[in-house]
């Protein structure tokens, strides 16, 4: 069983400071309290004003980069813990939330990530991206078929960055192709051995919610995301990640079909399978025989409190 000496959660935000404060009123209520919450703002208008918490340093890093990777970079070389738990602003963790994640990161294998389960935290029929329908634990190890690991609920060792290098500055919103971050720091981690456990009580509600041009601009950023993350980790000596696009196409093939008969929802499906194509054709254009992440070494942040 490892023993942690401190954790830190990571928080990147930009020009969302009420839905930020209510993230970290989350988790200042919860019934296990980190010892340190790093917020990463790339914020351009009004930036939120934090509270304080007894017990809890507050570190909030004012910075002018861009980018959630790089954002998420930062707050790593910024914290001091030596589990780093990240969420997102747009969420409000369960109670139980960080002691679950905690627990299981104890109980696990030495070289284990930790990521959790995300539900909606929206009433109303709007459609809320990045849900888990995974509800029981499970533990994800070698070549899957599949993205496990939730950007907005996940936790890691610190020596899990120092190994693998941080997250890709190249991917995820904000960046030169805005999504598939999370999943390519997966992949990375799943390459190098590490397992990724599924743990369902370790909730979040996520309240993003998207609909019309929002949500057709979300579906298209995710397929553009993933494509090029396909592309990167993708040889011809290696067929596992071409066999992942082509399992991934199929399914949205499929799922396309019913927007013949009118069924619009489905154009969604082609909306997506466009930015998969325009992703993985960008990446092989700008980035082709580059499947190392550049270098990502942060500028040195201002830290406010």
């Amino acid at each position: 069983m490892k023993s942690l000496t401190a954790v830190s959660i990571v928080i990147p935000t930009r020009n969302r400071p009420q839905l930020l404060c209510d993230a970290v009123d989350s988790i200042l209520v919860g019934d296990r309290l980190p010892d340190e919450i790093v917020v990463a703002d790339q914020s351009t208008d009004e930036r939120a004003t934090l509270p304080d918490a007894a017990g809890v340093e507050i570190v909030h890093l004012v910075l002018t980069s861009t980018g959630l990777s790089r954002a998420r970079n930062e707050g790593i070389a910024a914290a001091r813990g030596d589990l780093i738990v990240f969420t997102d602003d747009d969420v409000r963790v369960d109670p139980a939330w960080l002691g679950a994640i905690v627990d299981a990161f104890e109980r696990a294998p030495a070289r284990t990530a930790i990521t959790g389960a995300a539900l909606s935290g929206v009433d109303g029929d709007e459609h809320v991206p990045s849900l888990t329908y995974r509800t029981r634990p499970e533990t994800f190890r070698g070549r899957v078929f599949c993205d496990p690991l939730a950007g907005l609920n996940m936790a890691f060792a610190r020596s899990a960055f120092e190994e693998i290098c941080p997250f890709d500055e190249r991917l995820g919103p904000g960046a030169e192709f805005d999504n598939a971050d999370d999943n390519d720091f997966g992949y990375r981690l799943l390459e190098a051995g590490y397992e990724i456990a599924f743990v369902p009580a370790a909730v979040v509600y996520h309240r993003g919610a998207r609909r019309g041009r929002a949500l057709a601009r979300l579906d298209f950023s995710y397929g553009r995301g993933q494509g090029a993350f396909y592309v990167k980790h993708m040889s011809w000596s290696d067929r596992h990640m071409l066999r992942r696009m082509g399992r991934n196409v199929a399914y949205r093939l499929r799922r396309l079909a019913p927007a013949v008969r009118g069924d619009r929802s489905a154009l969604r499906e082609g909306i997506y399978l466009a930015g998969l194509v325009a992703g993985a054709l960008g990446w092989a254009r700008r980035h082709a025989g580059r499947a190392q992440a550049p270098d990502t070494t942060p500028s040195a942040p201002r830290r406010a409190r």
